[in-house]
């Protein structure tokens, strides 16, 4: 409960088996079709206006859609809750095909708010595009490849830096207009 003389919070939350589709509204603008489960302990402390949240999850079957590139990605893995951040690390990250690539970072906030992405990928023959015309005019198709990928800065302005080489499967089209 909130405190007469103040906005304190001093919460726990016991997580059972949680849809991971209830937080889905914080990676709105990057990813859909959310789905898996989520289980552990959180707590929530500090003000309403600078919340303090940290405990472990463990995400379990979670996958998703990154929307610029409709790939669909699935991992299960535990995530350390810090007050300022979220840490993963040697995450196995599966495309639809079965291949792996291999994550680790963290996502940093502000008082649950301005978040920041700080994320190294492993790729190895990981689906990297799977697009149509209707996606996207200037060039689509399915891409597989190999190599690194670093996702950083804010969630409006991501920024990837890529040194992928193309492998078996690879059809990108490029319409000549």
């Amino acid at each position: 409960f909130i405190l007469e003389h103040g906005d304190r919070l001093d919460f726990t939350a016991k997580l059972q088996k949680t849809y991971v589709k209830t937080f889905a509204y914080y990676l709105k603008d990057l990813v859909s079709d959310v789905n898996g489960i989520a289980s552990g302990e959180l707590h929530l402390k500090g003000s309403s206006s600078e919340p303090e949240l940290t405990g472990k999850l463990f995400l379990q079957r979670v996958s998703f859609v990154i929307d610029y590139l409709k790939t669909a990605y699935s991992f299960s893995t535990e995530v350390d809750v810090k007050k300022d951040r979220f840490v993963f690390k040697n995450v196995e990250l599966n495309d639809v095909k079965g291949n792996h690539a291999y994550v680790d970072g963290e996502i940093r906030h502000k008082n649950l708010d301005d978040f920041y992405f700080d994320i190294n990928i492993q790729a190895n023959k990981t689906q990297v595009l799977n697009t149509g015309p209707s996606d996207n005019e200037r060039y689509y198709g399915v891409a597989y490849a190999s190599g690194k990928v670093y996702i950083h800065g804010p969630l409006d302005y991501i920024v990837m830096d890529m040194g992928l080489e193309s492998e078996k499967g690879t059809s990108i089209n490029i319409p000549l207009i």
